[in-house]
């Protein structure tokens, strides 16, 4: 009898211990498909959003939405772009529309892989900015852009606008890249070291064809 039971228990402990060995070798699997749902999440997200700003150019002949509006502007509104573009305003025809996150910004602005529902910490929703070259100073026309799909439009990143001389708030949140939709709204994903941006790249052609959406002068 004591030894059937102790036999028993070795059968006991080696299953365990198959197991064991199993869930190591399909928690990465399991980890690694979670994240990449989470990239093509992200990209839709992009994507959605993407097609809100080329449709707001629709109807305000061509202009992007500014970045940031500030009070002093006098509109009688201030806020940023995905306010602009949400139902936040009441002109607003809700060019990004959807489920929303704790009843007040659609679902599509936020990033999966983000562990935040404000960019950088503040007041301001989502996990993706936008071009600052595009949305500032004034904002710029569509019609004026000639390289649609290699201009930037809105990309994973840690500000609501970000410039082509901000490397620090890119944000690679997928497999060490960053989502990015262009102006075309196609998305693909790149490591920070492959988006060009001025202090590395200095005032190359890529700098105008990825930021400014166009040809050097």
């Amino acid at each position: 009898m004591f030894n059937k039971l102790k036999f028993t228990l070795v059968e006991l402990l080696m299953v365990i211990s198959i197991i064991i060995i199993l869930a190591g070798l399909l928690l990465p699997a399991l980890k690694s498909a979670k994240d990449k749902a989470s990239q093509i999440k992200c990209a839709g997200n992009l994507r959605q959003t993407g097609y809100g700003f080329i449709s707001y150019t629709g109807d305000y002949n061509g202009y992007f939405p500014y970045s940031h509006i500030p009070d002093w502007c006098k509109t009688g509104y201030s806020g940023y772009w995905y306010r602009v573009l949400t139902q936040y305003w009441p002109e607003s025809l809700g060019y990004i529309t959807g489920r929303q996150v704790e009843g007040r910004y659609p679902a599509s602005l936020y990033c999966p892989s983000s562990n935040s529902l404000s960019l950088y910490g503040q007041s301001t929703a989502g996990n993706y900015g936008v071009n600052a070259y595009l949305s500032c100073n004034p904002p710029k026309s569509i019609d004026r852009l000639t390289k649609v799909s290699s201009g930037i439009l809105l990309m994973d990143g840690d500000d609501f606008s970000i410039g082509y001389d901000e490397v620090d708030d890119f944000a690679a949140r997928h497999y060490g890249r960053c989502n990015i939709v262009f102006v075309d709204c196609h998305v693909d994903k790149f490591k920070k070291s492959d988006i060009p941006y001025t202090p590395a790249w200095g005032w190359t052609p890529y700098i105008y064809n990825w930021w400014c959406a166009s040809n050097p002068p």
